[in-house]
């Protein structure tokens, strides 16, 4: 009989032959992560909880999928994101903010880099930055939550569901319902300050619902089911 370890590698398996990581010949890697802080919660999570499946909502280039990669060996994350858009315009608008100057701290030449991305757009551009970790990453273009019923009917039961999408959380309550045993967290805690920080609003909403607790750290949160 089949453990539940082996059934899961067996999902892994599959997927990663449905959506594999292609090859980006000419495409240089970059190492852009919009990081406002805090991903150490996320790390010690994937250590202390021995999270081996973790699903990311909203990669862009995928800065947050190679911090948790890099962390653990034995951690695969899949990755949902539609990877469409102009997205070199956005960072032309990061590069003159200091803001985003900690964004870019291991771009030597951005203007190089900005260029890149608009030349081989989003995905490529993304998928150049996982070669690395081609054997521990599943790229699924699209948008949750309709990809979040379709790992479930796939078979797949993450550890962990990570949230850098929507900032209103709007999937918050399906994952719940999907894979009840998952932790929960994400990004954006200090977006959106003229808007009420809505990422904020919605997870404490949702704890409020649930009776669940949750921890934030600068951008970064995580719930607490006990």
């Amino acid at each position: 009989m089949n453990t539940g370890k082996e059934l899961q590698d067996a999902v892994l398996a599959a997927l990663k032959k449905e959506f594999p990581v292609p090859a980006t010949h000419g495409v240089s890697p970059y190492r852009f992560s919009l990081d406002g802080g805090g991903r150490d919660l996320i790390q010690d999570a994937l250590v202390s909880s021995d999270v081996r499946i973790f699903v990311e909502l909203g990669c862009f280039l995928c800065g947050s999928v190679e911090q948790w990669l890099a962390h653990k060996s034995d951690l695969t994350v899949i990755g949902i994101d539609p990877w469409v858009g102009r997205w070199h315009e956005i960072l032309e608008r990061y590069l003159p903010n200091p803001t985003f100057n900690n964004c870019f701290k291991f771009i030597p030449d951005r203007l190089a880099f900005v260029e890149s991305v608009r030349t081989h757009g989003p995905f490529l551009s993304a998928m150049a930055n996982m070669q690395p970790y081609a054997d521990r990453f599943v790229p699924i273009k699209g948008k949750s939550p309709e990809l979040l019923y379709l790992l479930k009917e796939k078979g797949l039961q993450p550890d962990f569901v990570y949230f850098d999408n929507d900032k209103g959380l709007v999937d918050l309550d399906v994952a719940l319902e999907l894979f009840p045993h998952a932790q929960l967290g994400g990004d954006d805690w200090t977006w959106g300050k003229d808007q009420g920080y809505p990422t904020q609003l919605a997870v404490k909403a949702f704890c409020e619902r649930t009776g669940f607790s949750y921890e934030a750290r600068k951008a970064t949160w995580i719930i607490r089911k006990s």
